[in-house]
């Protein structure tokens, strides 16, 4: 699933292609000091880092078939797939169809272009529709609930949503008018914080959309970590003081710096040149309220092949590891699990494709890191 994901992530880059405090509210725009929190470098690469945990069959047939999943959650018992033919399917955790969410167009509770799926609360789900520029609201059961209009002025896509204690956190490629990675709102959607100040240097990526990484809560603790695609560290979000620290530990021997690009390219091949000769932070997962696993994506030039690196952060010893799978590429975690979808031949073209079957749902569960 991830290669999908890639890839239609750099489709919607192309399509698209047309400051400095570090967390604020709407009307202040004072910095916040910028602590640095270090972890101790264990020396320890933990390979393989995922052990098969099960391996479900995800029920096929008309009307049910999976055409380029996207983006996936797991809420209510039930399992959550949205795909670039503009669907959501819900299926059992045992891989039996429930219903479809939704449907195609611009009414209450339609969609065009699903960038974002993500849980509301432990009976909700939301979505956002980039086409329409709205995010939308469902029970887990497949009612609609609201839509609300939400836009910032240059930000060309929402590349994460997190929702938690009555706000919702979007991790945003960052604009001249809203430089900062995270933006947090309350239910209606008014813009309480913005936090994470980004740098200049990468303006000509997020001119055209390149962003990865995403945005993680961690209730135990009352923080949030922000990760993005051009620095190894992450960043760390207090939910009361609205303070950020950036966690600090020894760079990867594997991560290569993207190369800045402080001004506008004339044309998207360029960014796109200079982001392959990078590794990419590309998204992060917080387990059994301990682990936060960041994984990296290496590409090592054009037609080349992604590795894939993770590691590891320790919140309670602070101490970190690198890891690394070459069988496993996890995309979604509950939080104790994580999952991905794998297809054992070509992927749907189209819903109505009764020839392929879906994808089967693979459940993982990271080896944990020794004690000693």
């Amino acid at each position: 699933m991830r290669q999908i994901v890639k890839a239609w992530l750099m489709v919607l880059a192309i399509c698209l292609g047309g400051a400095q405090p570090s967390c604020s509210n709407k009307s202040e725009q004072s910095q916040s000091a910028q602590k640095t929190g270090s972890f101790d470098d264990s020396r320890v690469n933990i390979r393989p880092l995922f052990r098969i945990r099960d391996i479900v069959e995800l029920e096929s047939g008309r009307g049910r078939l999976i055409s380029f999943p996207f983006d996936m959650c797991i809420n209510d018992g039930k399992l959550f797939i949205a795909s670039r033919a503009s669907t959501i399917k819900v299926f059992t955790l045992k891989g039996e169809f429930v219903r479809t969410i939704g449907g195609l167009g611009d009414g209450p509770g339609e969609y065009r272009w699903i960038v974002a799926l993500f849980n509301v609360g432990s009976d909700r789900i939301g979505i956002y529709d980039f086409k329409n520029l709205r995010l939308s609201v469902y029970t887990t059961d497949g009612d609609y609930v609201w839509s609300k209009r939400f836009a910032l002025p240059d930000v060309v896509s929402i590349r994460s949503i997190e929702y938690y204690d009555g706000r919702f956190y979007f991790h945003v490629p960052p604009s001249e008018k809203h430089p900062f990675y995270l933006i947090v709102t309350n239910e209606d959607l008014h813009i309480l914080h913005q936090c994470v100040a980004a740098s200049a240097d990468y303006k000509g990526y997020f001119h055209f959309g390149y962003i990865t990484g995403s945005v993680v809560v961690d209730s135990n603790r009352g923080k949030l970590y922000d990760i993005n695609g051009f620095s190894y560290r992450p960043a760390m979000i207090d939910l009361t003081t609205w303070e950020t620290t950036y966690l600090e530990y020894h760079q990867p021997s594997f991560f290569r710096t993207i190369a800045p690009i402080r001004n506008v390219p004339d044309n998207i091949d360029q960014v796109s040149e200079s982001f392959r000769q990078g590794t990419d932070v590309f998204r992060a997962f917080l387990l059994n309220g301990r682990y936060l696993l960041i994984e990296f994506d290496d590409q090592h030039g054009p037609g080349a092949l992604v590795q894939t690196y993770y590691v590891v952060l320790d919140l309670n010893t602070e101490k970190s590891y690198t890891g690394s799978d070459r069988e496993s590429h996890p995309y979604y975690s509950d939080g104790k699990y994580l999952y991905d979808l794998f297809y054992s031949g070509r992927s749907p073209t189209s819903e109505e494709d009764d020839y392929v079957r879906n994808p089967r749902l693979i459940v993982y569960e990271l080896i944990e890191p020794p004690q000693k």
